[in-house]
């Protein structure tokens, strides 16, 4: 198996539980162990200093990383598998200027290689430049066969130009094909909303699977749209049910209080403001939040 081949099938057939984690760390570290060794005896050998980068991209230690990128870029000028990772490196960087430079360099030596033009449909994508992102989905689905991929690219596009009609259909597209992924669904909602269409957004909502309507991030999707279309009590029911778990997100805690004291439940909305800034007690949403409330107080005893 070529190299690149051979690393990138290694990443991708990890595991992610506690104890493949444990165990994940203890043979990284055996593996590191030997795989230095061979360096001292043969510094020029690509495979091992590949692996070693790759070790330490998993640590998150940017600048050893960076120093590794350098040493085998001036090393192997020539090789797939490093130029690969250089241009990886540099893209995840978020050095776009590099970056673009290395996938373009990749693209004209190895056509048939697809990760290039994905990337560059990134890069472009940053810029601003849309046109030649979308050129470059052509090309990946046409030349590559990746329906799929060059959809999410149009998709992010269409986004990014805030073509909310366009969004939706791609999207739809992508939640057809995949109905069990999040993200496609959290997309296609989102589409719905930035385009007025809470209602549309509601009814994708509920016609997605059991699980998915069961995500956090989706029980917050839920919550805003009963909210946009005025239906208060309900949003407030969804929301009550999730705001004492542990893993409650923080702008789902904010959404409860706010919307407790739009319904003037404002003892109720200032126990919920107490307990984020308890956690939290620079949280200025919430300090905002909880001084509207003394207002509220204010111009109410005025009243009476």
């Amino acid at each position: 198996m070529e190299l690149l081949s051979f690393l990138s099938s290694s990443r991708a057939a990890r595991k992610n539980t506690p104890d493949s984690r444990e165990a994940d760390s203890s043979a990284s570290d055996e593996a590191a162990r030997r795989w230095r060794r061979v360096v001292e005896l043969d510094p020029t050998d690509e495979e091992a200093r590949l692996r070693l980068l790759e070790q330490t991209q998993t640590q998150g230690d940017n600048a050893a990383t960076a120093a590794q990128i350098a040493e085998l870029d001036e090393m192997f000028p020539d090789s797939k598998a490093v130029r690969t990772a250089v241009a990886r490196h540099f893209f995840h960087a978020g050095d776009n200027e590099l970056a673009f430079d290395r996938w373009s360099r990749l693209d004209a030596d190895y056509p048939d290689q697809s990760e290039c033009l994905n990337n560059l449909a990134f890069l472009n994508m940053r810029a601003e430049r849309f046109d030649k992102a979308l050129e470059l989905a052509d090309r990946l689905e046409r030349d590559h066969d990746a329906a799929e991929r060059a959809g999410r690219i149009r998709a992010r596009v269409f986004d990014a130009q805030e073509d909310w009609p366009s969004a939706i259909a791609q999207w739809r597209v992508i939640h057809r094909e995949k109905p069990d992924e999040l993200d496609a669904l959290q997309h296609l909602i989102g589409a719905h909303w930035k385009h007025g269409e809470p209602e549309e957004g509601l009814a994708t909502l509920d016609a997605a699977s059991p699980d998915l309507q069961s995500a956090e991030s989706m029980l917050y999707w839920r919550a805003r749209l009963l909210e946009r279309l005025d239906r208060i009590d309900e949003a407030l029911a969804v929301l009550s049910e999730q705001i004492d778990t542990v893993s409650a997100l923080s702008a789902m805690r904010l959404m409860h209080a706010n919307l407790l004291y739009r319904s003037g439940r404002l003892d109720e909305a200032e126990q919920a403001c107490v307990k984020m800034i308890d956690a939290s007690p620079d949280n200025i949403k919430a300090l905002t939040l909880h001084a509207r409330i003394a207002q509220a107080r204010l111009s109410h005893a005025r009243v009476a």
